[in-house]
């Protein structure tokens, strides 16, 4: 069996491993990396993906995203503690609102598209109308 000190050591490894890659081979890091056994070492493998998800590459928003579910998924087939159920709470809301934010965004998309349309097509009335006359 793992210590937590030796998966906590092993984490920091990996995360130092990935500060010096390009965005793609870190986002592909983040997805099939290292996931430790223990659960401090986990909720402290969530933590260190809260800071990328608010990363402006969008590949490694993803990457971070997938591997803070991985995360949760691995503390749940673990044993519940305390900490291990907050961890998994937070981390849950997080990524849910996250996706709201997502959505939100393709919304108001929609709508500033649908916007231009409605005036182009009022635009194109009017100069119908005022040829027509």
């Amino acid at each position: 069996m793992v210590e937590p000190a030796d998966d906590l050591r092993r984490l920091e490894e990996y995360h130092q491993e990935l500060t010096g890659k390009a965005a793609p081979d870190q986002a592909s890091g983040l997805r099939n990396g290292y996931l430790p056994d223990d659960p401090g070492a986990l909720v402290e493998a969530g933590v260190r993906c809260i800071p990328l998800i608010e990363s402006e590459t969008t590949a490694i928003v993803a990457a971070a995203l997938d591997r803070l579910q991985a995360v949760i998924f691995k503390l749940k087939l673990g044993r519940e503690t305390p900490e291990t159920r907050r961890a998994v709470e937070r981390f849950q809301q997080l990524i849910d609102e996250k996706a709201k934010a997502g959505n939100r965004d393709t919304l108001y998309g929609f709508l500033v598209i649908a916007g231009l349309l409605v005036v182009i097509g009022g635009i194109i009335a009017y100069i119908v109308r005022m040829v027509w006359r």
